[in-house]
């Protein structure tokens, strides 16, 4: 019998017309790091006629695992009848080693960082917002995105469009929005509200300017409460919305900019007190 395998049974011949079947041994998608050595955990191929075929089991592996990509394992049998088992296929991704906020572990592998390259100012960007939550949102907007601008500052890195889901109704998490390559400077933390149409700065916001992965950042940090002052989605609801960033005073109007600083109120006591002194000289001359 050609390409095909015959057995007897009570006088009976029986021709093997029957594929093997390949099962793969463990998950059917995979995720490795880049630059990790990654281990195929393999597969088994069984045959209706001729029992465990595993030997004639033939693999495709062309995972790459120091290029992030998505890569695909092809797994073939075939018994000595000749009949070939429906391949099967693992999905393996590796995803990119970049730690872009320093804490040890692959961005990629975190549902609540997001990185990547801004296209305001062409310059790296990062948002966590913190264990526990997920990033279901993120974009970068310019103001003028925005329904209305902010008369008082500029917003020239744009502004972090984001939302997340903690999963816990009234939780509070932190929000970190990393900037590399911008200088701390006058910096100022920044949310715009589309329920108010107002802006207005992040109570409580911290700006500071470190080195990570040898490259200065300007990392701005604050908390947000499900449902409070700044989740603007204005529900209890486990989830959360915040348009906020970094942003510089104008300085076109040397008012406005030391209304920025909070010296203005200064100067203007400054000011009416000399002007009081000096119109109480001048009437006690005369």
């Amino acid at each position: 019998l050609s390409n095909e395998s015959a057995w007897s049974s009570h006088g009976t011949v029986h021709i093997d017309t029957v594929s093997p079947v390949i099962t793969l041994n463990g998950a059917s998608t995979e995720t490795i790091v880049q630059g990790t050595v990654y281990n195929d955990a393999g597969a088994t191929a069984a045959d209706a006629a001729e029992g465990d075929v595993s030997l004639n089991l033939g693999t495709t592996n062309l995972v790459d695992s120091n290029t992030p990509g998505t890569y695909t394992v092809t797994y073939n049998a075939r018994d000595t009848a000749g009949n070939n088992a429906l391949p099967a296929y693992r999905t393996v991704q590796v995803v990119s080693n970049t730690d872009l906020n320093g804490d040890g572990t692959a961005d990629a592998l975190q549902s609540n960082v997001s990185s990547y390259q801004s296209a305001i100012t062409g310059k790296t960007v990062l948002i966590d917002v913190g264990d526990g939550c997920d990033i279901t949102t993120d974009d970068l907007i310019l103001e003028s995105d925005i329904e209305i601008d902010d008369p008082n500052f500029t917003y020239e890195n744009g502004l972090f469009d984001f939302a997340g889901d903690c999963g816990t109704p009234g939780f509070t998490t932190s929000v970190k929005l990393y900037y590399y390559g911008i200088p701390r400077g006058e910096l100022v933390g920044r949310k715009f509200n589309p329920n108010t149409q107002r802006y207005s700065s992040i109570p409580g916001a911290i700006i500071e300017e470190t080195t990570i992965n040898a490259a200065p950042v300007t990392i701005l940090s604050y908390a947000i409460t499900d449902g409070g002052e700044l989740d603007t989605d204005g529900q209890v609801n486990g989830e959360f919305s915040d348009p906020a960033g970094i942003a510089l005073a104008n300085r076109a109007n040397d008012n406005v900019a030391l209304v920025a600083t909070g010296q203005s109120q200064y100067l203007y006591i400054i000011f009416t007190t000399a002007t009081v002194l000096l119109s109480v000289a001048f009437f006690g001359k005369n």
